[in-house]
């Protein structure tokens, strides 16, 4: 039996030794191993379902959530992504335009979210949709192009989703 505490504390001494000698990369840089962390996730998805959610005050006149979602489904389409109503995977794409903030401005945000089933580290009986990947931004235009830039916000948000996939899932 003591044989086996001074192995056990042999083995920790070693293993707390390790830890300082050996600098781990997300201890050199913290937001690189959460991109690549969140890159990780995408690995293994075989297919993803889009949802839409567009929220436009009045005077910010945007394309209805049929032509987002169509927009977006072709661009993933076009990148070689299988796009199911069955996935188990989501692209939920947010859209938010205020109220202007003057005749002319608008202001917009967009994100691109990828929601998966996770399981709970404390209990992995526990499952729920999560947020692996997500990517976004503000944006002000004015009214009159209120609907393009919009359209240009988008397909680049959508367009960092598509590297990021195919970075794990690469074509064969």
């Amino acid at each position: 039996m003591r044989v086996l505490r001074c192995r056990s504390a042999l083995c920790l001494f070693l293993a707390a030794l390790a830890l300082l000698i050996i600098n781990p990369t997300w201890a050199k840089d913290p937001v690189a191993a959460y991109h690549a962390i969140r890159r990780a996730s995408l690995k293994g998805i075989e297919s993803v379902e889009v949802v839409v959610a567009a929220k436009s005050e009045a005077g910010c006149r945007q394309p209805s959530t049929e032509e987002l979602e169509t927009t977006i489904e072709a661009q993933l389409h076009e990148a070689g992504i299988p796009i199911s109503p069955d996935a188990a995977s989501y692209l939920f794409v947010s859209l938010n335009s205020l109220a202007p903030i003057t005749d002319a401005l608008c202001v917009l945000a967009v994100s691109v979210d990828l929601q998966q089933a996770v399981a709970l580290v404390r209990d992995l009986r526990l499952t729920t949709l999560g947020t692996t990947w997500q990517e976004g931004g503000v944006g002000v235009t004015t009214t009159e192009n209120h609907g393009e830039f919009l359209q240009m916000m988008l397909t680049a948000v959508v367009r960092e989703f598509i590297h990021a996939y195919l970075g794990q899932n690469p074509k064969p």
